[in-house]
């Protein structure tokens, strides 16, 4: 049994960690949370400053719907592009360049006739190389921390025909930049009732103004309400106002709803 549940999960992270479609290869897709709130300013911007800069930054804070926005522009322009990469700045980027080789190598170049080569101390350089002959493809690096866009300077500086985007907490090196926005109360009101149903109007109005138009928190605030229905929005925000740490007090309110076994 134990062996059939780890045979599950690999095949599982397979999946979700390698999707092609006819036009080419995608990899590390995953789709936007069912709960997700279009940001069409920022949508349009990114676009927009693409057509002007090869290499652009979606900048904001934790939480603020960085991943989520470029997880739902590549489903918008995925068939724009023959090779689309998300890359998470928090794991080994080498391990990824390697990755993103064997699948080129094994989904593109058979085609082509190239061979890309595998060898893991050149193979930030020899990717380079390989997208320096194309233009239809996408990099995209995700969750850069402050003072971590140094990590990826050459590569933001790098000139070449393809697009990438760096999404990041600071702006380092990034002549262009869309800054992810607060949610008004409106959009607050659309990501509520996505997560819960038929939620009472002053719901929409207490976590917008309790977490301030925080996309992250208001999100988690309302699926936990939605989750249990015997705690008041009043008991919450009364919970939660008494903490210096929001995100912290909201933990300890999910921890103390647990029981003893799942808390263990």
């Amino acid at each position: 049994m134990k062996y059939k549940v780890t045979e599950y999960i690999i095949t599982s992270f397979l999946i979700i960690l390698f999707s092609f479609n006819c036009l080419g290869l995608t990899l590390s897709k995953e789709n936007p949370v069912y709960y997700y709130v279009n940001h069409h300013t920022e949508m349009e911007l990114i676009h927009e400053n693409l057509s002007k800069s090869n290499t652009i930054g979606v900048i904001g804070s934790v939480g603020m719907g960085k991943s989520e926005l470029i997880k739902k522009y590549v489903e918008q322009y995925e068939d724009q592009y023959e090779i689309i990469a998300i890359l998470n700045a928090n794991s080994n980027l080498n391990q990824q360049y390697l990755d993103l080789i064997h699948e080129i190598n094994r989904n593109i170049c058979l085609k082509e006739g190239c061979n890309i080569s595998e060898n893991p101390k050149y193979a930030k350089d020899n990717l380079l190389k390989y997208l320096m002959t194309k233009k239809k493809w996408l990099l995209i690096f995700d969750n850069l921390h402050v003072t971590e866009n140094k990590k990826i300077k050459d590569i933001i500086t790098w000139r070449h025909n393809g697009h990438i985007i760096v999404c990041s907490q600071e702006g380092n090196y990034l002549d262009y930049q869309i800054k992810m926005s607060y949610l008004d109360k409106r959009s607050s009101n659309i990501l509520i009732n996505k997560i819960m149903k038929n939620p009472p109007e002053h719901y929409v109005e207490a976590l917008t103004e309790l977490f301030k138009g925080y996309p992250y928190m208001i999100a988690t605030g309302a699926i936990y309400l939605e989750h249990h229905p015997h705690i008041t929005i009043d008991d919450y925000i009364h919970y939660i106002k008494n903490k210096d740490n929001k995100v912290k007090g909201h933990l300890e309110m999910c921890i103390n709803t647990m029981s003893p076994q799942a808390k263990e």
